[in-house]
Order: C-alpha cells, then sequence, then structure tokens
C-alpha cells in the first residue's frame, strides 16, 4: 500500500483511538519517514510497557506501520505545553464561538485577534493562553515568538440552578452553565504575520487627530477651493458702492 500524509495520519489516529493525541505530524521522504505525536501526556506514557504483558504504544506502532506500508518508520512523541481555565461562568456555546476563530493560529496573530473581539469570553481565553506561553517557556524551554495553537477545546462544566418568580405562584428555572477550556501549543515552522510589523507600524503612524478637529491637508485643500470664491466676493463688494454714487450723481 502507497503511504501518503494523508492515509498515515489517519492510520495512527485508529491505531491510538482512546488516547489524548491531539495532532499526528508526518514527514515521508525517499530515505526516510517520521511520525511525530503531540499529545498533552508525558511521553513515557507511550514508551513504557502497558499492563497485562502488553507492549508499548510506541512498539506496537511502529510494528503496525511497518506492516501496512512496507517501510520503517520513526516515531516520536512531545509533550505539549498546556493550560486549563475551569469552572469558567461563560455558557460552553458562547466559548466555542470564540475558540473557533483562534484555533491554528500563531500565538500574536491569536492574541490580536482576541484583543479586539466583543464576546466576553475573549478576556479569558486571552489570559489562558498567556498562560500557556509561560508554561512553554518555563517548563519545555521553547521559544514564544514561534509557538502556534494548536489544539483547543471547550468542554461544560457543572450547571447552577436557579429559579425566577412568576405569575401565580409558579417558577422557571434558569440553567447557569460553566466551561472548562484546554489550550494546547507546539512550535510552528512559520513565523507570525505580525512579528516585526508592530513596531514599524507605531512609528510610521501619526498621532491621531482630536476629536472634532481637521487634519492638514483638508485644511490646505478647502483654502484652495474657498480662495477664488472669496476673492470674487471680495471684489463684487468694492464695486458695488460705485455704481450707488453713479446712480445718485445721476
Amino acid at each position: 500500500m502507497e503511504a501518503t500524509v494523508a492515509k498515515v495520519r489517519d492510520f495512527v489516529r485508529r491505531k491510538l483511538s482512546g488516547e489524548r493525541v491531539w495532532r499526528v505530524g508526518v514527514q515521508l521522504k525517499a530515505d526516510t519517514a517520521q511520525v511525530t505525536i503531540y499529545s498533552p501526556d508525558n511521553p513515557e506514557r507511550f514508551t513504557e510497557e502497558r499492563d497485562k504483558n502488553r507492549e508499548a504504544l510506541a512498539d506496537m506502532l511502529q510494528r503496525e506501520l511497518k506492516r501496512q506500508y512496507g517501510r520503517d518508520f520513526s516515531v516520536n512523541y512531545v509533550q505539549a505545553p498546556t493550560a486549563v481555565a475551569k469552572y469558567i461562568r461563560i455558557s460552553p456555546r458562547k466559548v466555542r464561538h470564540v475558540v473557533d476563530v483562534i484555533r491554528g493560529k500563531h500565538v500574536q496573530d491569536a492574541l490580536a485577534i482576541l484583543q479586539f473581539l466583543p464576546n466576553a469570553a475573549a478576556e479569558t481565553v486571552s489570559k489562558l493562553i498567556k498562560s500557556a506561553v509561560a508554561n512553554a517557556e518555563n517548563n519545555h524551554r521553547m521559544d514564544a515568538d514561534m509557538l502556534e495553537v494548536m489544539h483547543v477545546h471547550v468542554d461544560e462544566g457543572p450547571t447552577l440552578k436557579r429559579l425566577s418568580q412568576r405569575a401565580m405562584g409558579r417558577a422557571y428555572r434558569i440553567d447557569k452553565r460553566t466551561s472548562h477550556i484546554t489550550v494546547g501549543l507546539a512550535e510552528s515552522e512559520k513565523p507570525s504575520r505580525l512579528s516585526g510589523r508592530g513596531k514599524s507600524v507605531a512609528r510610521t503612524v501619526g498621532k491621531a487627530p482630536r476629536r472634532g478637529t481637521k487634519s492638514e491637508g483638508t485644511r490646505t485643500k478647502r483654502a484652495e477651493t474657498t480662495a477664488p470664491a472669496a476673492k470674487a466676493a471680495e471684489s463684487g463688494a468694492k464695486k458695488a458702492p460705485r455704481r450707488q454714487q453713479r446712480k445718485g450723481g445721476e
């Protein structure tokens, strides 16, 4: 069977079903074939032998890949830096609207997008991404400028039940839902779109004019357009008294 990136990725996900695997990276070359598995769990979980004398997941996966595609694969496991926020007092549906926008984006791009989103969950997700970046720098020795939002998902937390008083002694129930947000990062090969641009843009853009004032360019244009009309009005005002004098003299 011919090995392609999509086929190998699907095959690995089927073999590791039930495990927490966030991303499967595949590199196929003429002489080498490499599979990189990103997971929030410790890599030792994949390399150690399982209970009941079963072989490790890494050995099982290499054996199945060789049997399926007829070539040797080197399998690497990477623990992704994560950050989790629990019991957030926002419904999961509202948080997912924000999360879907930044999934797969570079960290700097995601923070720039969240800064201008009007949703209430944008601030919480922004703080969570900054916490994950700090974990990547301190615990995994990763470069903060090359990180991207690899994985992000929202789970539903416990629901708080409240009552609203209604007419005739009735009561309606109010469900106040909570959310558990998980963010996972990984190193990206492509740099951010905003890297190296922010400072240059800030230097070139001048100070914004005050509200109600007009820029210098509009003033000069208006002065150029109103100058001929003003001269014509002045000349007409000077000629008017002479005509009146002539009429009076006659």
